[in-house]
């Protein structure tokens, strides 16, 4: 069980460590969340994170990235690398650490042995991966930064919106239930079809 990445709110930290040189404030518009990431579909690919237009100008180092990666035969070198390209390469891979976390809990170092276990959605989270169109084989990730530095990386799976056949399921009441949850059943119905974005994931703090 883990901590999923959200959409597309800058992170915490601002631009911090080795200057690059594109870096510069520029007017991020908003973007819809589920048709700007479906557009990443092959492995090596990354962009800086969109924000609400209401957010004004924000500097690309204060806005999170997508990568999406290679689940096959991925290992902790692989994966700085492939981090590392959404920073250009302001690291060698050596020189950062990568880390994830257990729902809110306090992150913890990545190792060698927990690389696909970090970018894996099993087997509680397999609903939040059924909506990737990217490629087979790659999971889109979240990367923000724990320092000023750029350094230390939090890296978490993309949480992709269900299915509304999902939502419907999950939401629905079991047979048998009271006459009352019965009838909520064409509620539960227009609620799972709405685009209201009611069960979106929820943004990155």
């Amino acid at each position: 069980k883990k901590s999923f990445g959200g959409s597309h709110v800058p992170c915490r930290h601002p631009l911090g460590g080795r200057k690059r040189a594109s870096a510069g404030t520029r007017h991020l518009g908003s973007t819809n969340f589920r048709s700007t990431l479906c557009s990443m579909k092959r492995a090596g690919e990354w962009r800086c994170a969109s924000v609400p237009k209401a957010y004004g100008f924000v500097d690309d180092g204060a806005t999170c990235r997508h990568v999406r990666v290679s689940r096959n035969g991925l290992t902790l070198d692989g994966l700085k690398r492939a981090v590392l390209a959404a920073y250009e390469h302001q690291y060698a891979p050596h020189e950062i650490k990568l880390f994830t976390r257990v729902y809110d809990d306090n992150p913890k170092q990545l190792r060698e042995r927990g690389v696909i276990k970090a970018i894996s959605y099993d087997p509680d989270w397999a609903d939040l991966d059924l909506s990737d169109t990217g490629d087979a084989g790659t999971v889109l990730l979240v990367v923000s930064p724990l320092d000023e530095a750029e350094a230390e990386l939090l890296v978490l799976p993309v949480a992709h919106s269900p299915p509304h056949t999902v939502v419907q399921k999950h939401a629905t009441p079991p047979a048998g239930t009271c006459v009352a949850a019965a009838s909520s059943l064409a509620v539960v119905s227009a609620l799972a079809k709405s685009e209201s974005a009611l069960f979106e994931p929820l943004p990155l703090p």
